[in-house]
């Protein structure tokens, strides 16, 4: 089943378990007629399909520069932007093309990727250069360089090269990136 095909909640459910999906984006016009949207669980979507969700209306309380509106009566601090309840509509389903990914976004991922590891920022840009930020391009990169064990000696040699055992190493003559500015 393609998306543009997708006209009831039972499609929904369908073409999500036939392409096994984890994570759908909902989304909602504000005023100014931008897309505000977020990503919620299959599981959240499809139970939103029967009852709907809450999604915040702070989407109707700011402008296209995400500053909020001055003297609103429907949402604001008075209100404390609560959720308003909305409603899934199967038919306007879409594949959407995969968005590229900051280089914050990079970073964020190998820190979730590499709890408790401090990877020079240096890893983060090269990774974000040589993937042009493309999610699945930079997935596979970081796989190739763990797999490799290029990031674990490029940790290691950085703690070796801080050590007393270094204290005989002079001049330049090592690089840095362990190599992997080469890749």
């Amino acid at each position: 089943m393609k998306p543009r095909q997708v006209r009831t909640a039972a499609d929904a459910r369908k073409i999500l378990t036939e392409r096994k999906i984890d994570r759908v984006k909902v989304g909602a016009f504000d005023v100014d007629g931008i897309l505000r949207g977020k990503y919620i669980s299959a599981e959240k979507f499809l139970s939103a399909l029967d009852s709907g969700f809450g999604f915040c209306d702070v989407v109707l309380g700011w402008d296209s520069n995400d500053q909020l509106y001055d003297n609103v009566k429907y949402t604001g601090w008075h209100t404390a932007y609560p959720d308003a309840w909305v409603r899934l509509l199967p038919d306007t389903c879409r594949e959407l093309p995969l968005e590229y990914l900051t280089e914050a976004a990079v970073d964020q991922y190998l820190a979730v990727k590499l709890p408790g590891h401090r990877l020079p920022k240096w890893l983060t840009r090269l990774i974000h250069r040589r993937t042009e930020g493309n999610p699945l391009f930079m997935v596979n990169l970081l796989e190739y360089l763990l797999a490799e064990r290029i990031i674990v000696e490029i940790a290691e040699a950085i703690v070796w090269l801080l050590s007393d055992a270094a204290g005989f190493v002079t001049g330049n003559a090592l690089s840095p990136d362990g190599g992997v500015a080469a890749i």
